[in-house]
């Protein structure tokens, strides 16, 4: 098909990425510091996105990268036809993708219906194929609807499960992402170490489990119909109740096999006193082809109005296969024969670093809350390692040495990974 049906915002970009690979197909890479012109789709983007890239702040990258990606994704998603080999090789009912629409969303009502108040930590093996069938409705749904290969390469799904520590129900969730955000300490670590705190458990206390709020309207409605006297019935008037703490679940129990099946119904709460806790877990339910990892160095402060940066040595190596295989759902199902075919290794190709002035922190005013600036360490095609400065461009002899630097270690803010076989 011919790339000239597209928006134009589609051609400008394509035109700046055949440039940048065409200039590193030759052998000296001295002469790829030929300045690109990105004047035209500055001024395309800024039409869309107003004031995104201007002359005097600088943009977050993972905020920019966020923008193009869904510019992208609206211009090309009705250009695209079927889903890409990314999204069918992760579904397990293959019949699912030759569906339509309407036959998706049909399905998807019957899944939840089966799934709705029906799952508790007991029965959970037993209800694993409408969990499966309802991670891949959801992963489908996602990508029929104004999907496009921006989409289908960079999207991947997260699995939230929320089980009640009273009655012992489990509730899921999906969530797509094309920017996978993590949390950064002040404690020097390692992004694996990072990337394993996705599935920590996390203790709600600000919802209240659905399933225990209409039992206790069920048992409010029983008590109102035993105490009719006469005509006149005599009508209790129904309350939010807090969830009862009557055990708690072991640690070692908890969640251990929990996916995401049903997006989760959750009371917020008006009563706290004696109410149950929500457990809350997080697993990958689906990966995307291309990884996009921001660790969070950025916080704002709303009384000062600040942003700071926290220069947290965060250790990566580069030639490491990341391997994510036990963040995935069939992992903590314990569906081991499913969990073997899952691609889900992984080799960083990209690095976004954003250096500040003061690199202990930054505290500057929020109109320019990531005044710094940005440089990339990527990998090419062979495998050779370059850091691109604005039009400098010098290749890396020894990358495993300049990742374990402080150059990279606190100022390592966007990773971009390949998924591969």
């Amino acid at each position: 098909f011919s790339r000239f049906n597209y928006d134009p915002i589609v051609s400008t970009f394509l035109d700046l990425i055949f440039q940048l690979r065409n200039d590193h197909r030759t052998t000296e890479h001295k002469h790829w510091n030929t300045l690109l012109d990105t004047s035209l789709f500055i001024s395309q983007l800024n039409v869309i996105y107003p004031n995104l890239l201007t002359k005097y702040i600088t943009t977050d990258i993972g905020e920019l990268f966020q923008c193009i990606i869904d510019v992208m994704n609206n211009a090309l998603s009705k250009q695209t036809l079927g889903y890409s080999t990314n999204v069918t090789e992760q579904v397990q009912n293959r019949k699912l993708t030759t569906f339509s629409l309407a036959d998706l969303n049909k399905i998807f009502v019957e899944a939840e219906a089966q799934l709705y108040n029906k799952i508790t930590l007991d029965n959970l093996d037993a209800q694993t194929s409408y969990i499966i069938q309802y991670i891949d409705l959801t992963w489908l749904l996602h990508h029929i609807q104004l999907g496009s290969i921006i989409k289908q390469m960079f999207s991947g799904q997260y699995l939230h499960a929320y089980c009640c520590n009273n009655c012992s129900h489990v509730r899921f969730r999906a969530e797509p992402f094309q920017i996978l955000t993590l949390p950064v300490n002040k404690t020097s670590t390692t992004l694996e170490k990072i990337i394993s705190q996705l599935t920590k458990v996390d203790i709600i206390d600000s919802i209240s489990c659905s399933y225990c709020s209409n039992q206790i309207k069920n048992d409010q409605e029983r008590k109102s119909r035993v105490t009719q006297q006469g005509t006149l019935l005599t009508t209790i008037a129904p309350t939010v109740s807090s969830l009862v703490n009557t055990h708690v679940q072991p640690s070692g129990q908890m969640l251990f096999s929990t996916p995401i099946s049903t997006p989760i119904t959750v009371t917020p709460s008006t009563i706290t006193r004696n109410q149950s806790k929500i457990k809350c877990q997080t697993m990958i339910a689906n990966f995307p082809s291309i990884l996009c990892i921001q660790l969070k160095r950025f916080t704002y402060d709303r009384h000062s109005q600040t942003t700071t940066k926290l220069n947290t040595h965060i250790f990566i190596e580069p030639e490491k296969i990341l391997d994510l295989s036990h963040i995935h759902y069939t992992t903590w199902l314990g569906l081991t024969n499913l969990s073997i075919t899952i691609p889900s290794r992984y080799r960083l190709i990209a690095v976004c670093l954003h250096l500040s002035k003061d690199l202990s922190t930054l505290s500057i005013n929020r109109t320019n809350s990531n005044h710094g600036h940005y440089v990339c360490l990527y990998r090419t095609d062979n495998s050779r390692w370059f850091l691109c400065d604005d039009e400098r461009i010098t290749e890396i002899q020894q990358i495993e040495n300049v990742f374990r630097t402080s150059y990279v270690t606190e100022n390592c803010y966007l990773l971009f990974y390949e998924r591969f076989s």
